[in-house]
């Protein structure tokens, strides 16, 4: 131990060279540490409050300048709206200044020259888009009900040929497995079709400018060209895989269907695959 008052190394309780103490001296050292110790955890405490109201504050001032940001963004669109209603009123509130005083004769000429441009613009801006939308609309009909062609044709073959694996009553107790593998798929085809139809209807929504819009993006693309190609693979399928298990009886019983009515749906898909293409290029 180190002697405070004449700085000398000892043991015991006492120091060798001028007899004080040591323990005094723990004591005093350990009170200065506490001390020290709780200076320091209350200085921390502090910074600690500090930090935490200046985030407070900051976030209120965030949040004080976006409500103002947005109630000027909405101060902005409503006299942008007035101003297509009414011009001179959008200059006004803007503080463009006074009105300045005009002749009746400047008047009549202005008012002759923006029917002039109002007359040319229809002709020739408006008619492109409104064909445009016309013919996306039309071609999307036209999909959609090529799609629902394609449902119906294949409602009608699997209904015809349901008993043909068995009686659908009796699949569960005799465990028809050939039967429930037909009917899986072609409840799964029929259900693609299905959706595939309703998805057409759907437009893609864009962001822009403060907007959402929404255009023809050609929705039933893909669907139309996986019909082609399992239209058009069902012959080969049924000739490649192997008639060894009843179970793969299902799966080729559905292929026969799919190859009877090869002509109609596959002229389907391809006329429905031809009409969405159109409608994506047009992007309206």
């Amino acid at each position: 131990m180190i002697c405070k008052n004449c700085g000398t190394k000892s043991s015991g309780n006492y120091c060798s060279h001028c007899g004080m103490p040591l323990e005094k001296n723990m004591e005093k050292e350990e009170a200065e540490q506490k001390k020290q110790l709780q200076e320091e955890r209350f200085q921390r405490e502090e910074e600690i409050r500090r930090q935490e109201e200046e985030k407070k504050l900051q976030e209120e001032t965030e949040q004080k300048q976006q409500k103002e940001d947005n109630k000027k963004r909405k101060e902005v669109q409503i006299v942008k709206k007035q101003a297509k209603k009414s011009p001179t009123d959008y200059s006004k509130k803007m503080g463009n200044g006074k009105s300045k005083p005009s002749n009746r004769k400047k008047t009549k000429k202005k008012k002759i020259k923006r029917k002039g441009v109002s007359g040319l613009l229809p002709t020739k801006v408006m008619p492109v888009k409104t064909v445009k939308k016309t013919i996306s609309r039309a071609l999307q009909g036209v999909s959609v009900l090529l799609m629902l062609g394609i449902g119906a044709v294949l409602v009608f073959a699997f209904w015809k040929e349901r008993n043909t694996l068995g009686a659908l009553q009796m699949m569960i107790e005799e465990r028809n497995y050939p039967l429930a593998l037909f009917i899986a798929l072609m409840v799964c085809i029929i259900g693609f079709v299905l959706l595939s139809s309703i998805w057409i209807f759907s437009k893609r929504k864009l962001a822009s400018e403060e907007r959402i819009k929404s255009f023809d993006s050609g929705r039933g693309l893909l669907p139309f060209l996986l019909i082609a190609i399992l239209v058009l693979l069902a012959p080969e399928l049924k000739r490649v895989v192997p008639q060894t298990h009843e179970v793969i009886q299902g799966f080729l019983l559905t292929m026969e269907l799919l190859t009877e009515h090869q002509k109609v749906i596959g002229t389907c898909a391809v006329f429905g695959f031809v009409a969405c293409l159109f409608r994506k290029l047009m992007r309206i």
